[in-house]
């Protein structure tokens, strides 16, 4: 019984040891981007995403809870621009628009208060690619922790990649609706 609880004991231990080990050499850092072609003028567009009372038609996560509760600060120039929420299924949490290059750039910071504080740093970016097509990407970049949000970190795209879509789609839609 004795041999047995150590060789339990000593799996275990490598277990964790080689666990530790592979984190220390998966990236610190994860950047998730996802773009879509929208028919209409950069500047309708850029508008629509730098305004985050229009997110609740189309921002995938804002329509997770019902029961969320947003408030917004919005500022002329947008940056400064908040949208603050409490939500019993997202926690709580903020975006601040950091820098704006109209109508061609957003950088905002979404910081997560509650479950567990985060910051992630989200881009916008608004390009005509020619008279009637727009070229709309949506990035997420952060930082992860060692070694949990490093070994996360490997899914980070998988968990991401289809709320970006979704969200990019909505907003496709919409937009493509009040051009006709």
């Amino acid at each position: 019984m004795k041999k047995f609880l150590k060789l339990f004991l000593f799996s275990i231990l490598g277990i964790i040891v080689s666990f530790l080990l592979l984190t220390l050499f998966l990236s610190d850092k994860y950047i998730v981007e996802k773009s879509i072609n929208i028919s209409g003028d950069n500047e309708k567009i850029f508008n629509e995403i730098a305004d985050f009372h229009t997110w609740q038609n189309w921002n995938p996560w804002m329509t997770t809870d019902s029961t969320m509760i947003n408030s917004f600060t919005i500022d002329t120039n947008y940056i400064g621009s908040k949208w603050k929420w409490d939500s019993k299924i997202l926690g709580i949490g903020e975006v601040t628009i950091l820098k704006v290059n109209k109508p061609k750039f957003i950088q905002s910071k979404l910081h997560f208060i509650l479950p567990k504080e985060s910051v992630v740093i989200e881009e916008w970016k608004v390009e005509q690619i020619d008279a009637k097509q727009v070229k709309v990407s949506w990035k997420h970049s952060g930082e992860l922790n060692y070694p949990f949000g490093r070994f996360l970190g490997l899914w980070a795209t998988n968990i991401l990649e289809p709320s970006f879509e979704k969200g990019l789609k909505k907003l496709k839609n919409i937009l493509e609706q009040k051009e006709n």
